[in-house]
């Protein structure tokens, strides 16, 4: 076992009692997949109970473990694992343990405000882009950052204007290109707008002229999934159409490289009620 030799040379029950090395001992446990359940509510427990025997550097590592394995597991199938990521969100967030020299990554904000999105925990997510909008780390352009994810919250809410208002076309930041495209999209779509379809169009080519370094291979083909089966949705052979739409919705659920692809499903089911 490599874990042994790294450790020194004392029985293992006694290592295990070190809070730091029992931790690390439930996250490898996890990475090899050996107990699951048990190794993860164990992993949590001595982080929150030793918090203050773990050294910063530590702590935050394994907690930002504990989040990626949540997010890991909601992926799979395990829904049960969304409302948990958010709770770790929200608890490190409020120690104080999000942020690196006094500022927050915008990835850390948009997992974070996606994941508040998703449960509907409005009220709590904006006030965490209020009071992180002066503190976004590792961004030319920060006020881009709030605005952006202030707009998926807004959307969220299905107030469509406020959330087209704070949208721009001038990110420097290629996701953030992207994610907006997407989300002024499904905005128009959401508006009934006449304007979706040629958006969409203009949206695919958009993702076929980018350089091949821009983006990975997987956010090409989910960017363009997007799109194809939007496009589908759109075609007015679809509207009304039951088995048509059924076939769409067992397509989308097949596809594990989709973007949007909960809010495909859910106008989907939505055609068929």
């Amino acid at each position: 076992d490599q874990l042994e030799e790294m450790l020194p040379r004392m029985p293992r029950n006694a290592i295990a009692e070190i809070p730091l090395i029992r931790a690390y001992i439930n996250a490898f446990d996890l990475l090899r997949g050996k107990e699951d359940e048990k190794a993860y509510t164990d992993l949590c427990e001595v982080i929150e109970t030793h918090e203050a025997d773990i050294p910063r550097f530590h702590l935050q590592s394994l907690e930002t473990f504990c989040r990626n394995y949540c997010i890991y597991k909601y992926n799979s199938g395990e829904a049960k694992y969304l409302p948990e990521a958010f709770r770790l969100y929200r608890l490190h967030f409020e120690k104080g343990h999000l942020y690196y020299e006094g500022r927050i990554m915008p990835s850390t904000i948009q997992s974070l405000v996606s994941l508040g999105l998703r449960l509907r925990d409005y009220d709590w997510i904006y006030q965490f882009l209020e009071a992180t909008r002066d503190n976004i780390a590792g961004d030319k352009h920060p006020e881009e950052v709030f605005q952006f994810n202030l707009a998926s919250y807004y959307f969220a809410l299905n107030q469509y204007e406020e959330a087209l208002e704070l949208l721009t076309d001038k990110y420097e930041d290629i996701y953030y290109k992207i994610v907006a495209k997407r989300l002024e999209i499904k905005i128009y779509y959401e508006q009934d707008s006449p304007l979706t379809s040629s958006r969409l169009d203009a949206f695919k080519i958009f993702i076929f002229r980018l350089p091949k370094k821009s983006i990975s291979n997987l956010q090409r083909e989910g960017n363009n999934r997007f799109a194809d089966i939007l496009k589908q949705i759109l075609n007015p052979k679809t509207t009304g159409n039951e088995a048509r739409i059924n076939k769409l919705i067992q397509k989308v659920g097949e596809h594990k490289v989709l973007a949007d692809k909960g809010w495909l499903l859910g106008i989907l089911k939505k055609m068929t009620s």
